[in-house]
């Protein structure tokens, strides 16, 4: 029985992150999201704040930073966002061989589907105004701010993942399950993501 990583892709605000960290209680497994981030700098040996800039952000073939910094890990002469998409990558892929676990972004379900892992891909989605409403809250910001705020993070987590993986970001055919989180309670979308998790554990 091989390892099941349950992925998870989300539009802004509409609480992906939480629904992440409810499954890996819920599951007893390892939850990664920012931790990428981290672990990706360091094994590159690459400065996480100047990484962070990065993070889930499409490369532009006209306007870039070329990385000569870090290890051998880090590849030189390409973009940052491509050495730290390579490093991510390989730590996902890592992370599948290894054990059960949620990620969060990245494009793990094309990486670790590339790589023959088995996956439950799940995106969730909300109403834009709901999502504007929490990230007042969370940010402690003004409806404007929120608003285009909200707007900019989902064009920027599309263009990078269909970029990267030749599929439709938020497309309910791009994934195993999609939700509305205006529908159902993030315990409630928790709970089916478990079922469809122990039922290809089974196969």
């Amino acid at each position: 029985m091989g390892h099941v990583v349950i992925t998870i892709g989300r539009e802004f605000g509409s609480g992906g992150h939480k629904i992440g960290q409810l499954l890996a209680v819920k599951l007893g497994i390892p939850y990664y999201d920012r931790e990428l981030l981290m672990l990706s700098a360091q094994r590159g040996g690459l400065d996480e704040k100047k990484l962070e800039k990065y993070d889930e952000k499409k490369h532009n073939p006209y306007l870039y930073e070329v990385n000569y910094e870090g290890n051998a890990y880090a590849q030189k002469g390409v973009s940052v966002q491509d050495a730290l998409f390579a490093l991510q990558s390989e730590i996902i892929r890592e992370i599948g061989e290894n054990m059960d676990a949620v990620i969060v972004g990245r494009c793990a379900d094309a990486v670790l589907g590339e790589a023959g892992i088995k996956t439950v891909s799940v995106f969730v989605a909300a109403p834009f105004e709901m999502r504007v409403k929490r990230t007042m809250e969370l940010e402690e910001i003004d409806e404007k701010t929120a608003a285009a705020m909200t707007r900019k993070k989902d064009k920027r987590r599309k263009q990078y993942y269909e970029s990267r993986t030749g599929k439709r970001w938020g497309a309910p055919e791009s994934y195993d399950m999609y939700f509305d989180a205006g529908k159902q309670l993030p315990d409630e979308i928790a709970e089916q993501i478990v079922q469809m998790y122990q039922s290809v554990k089974k196969n």
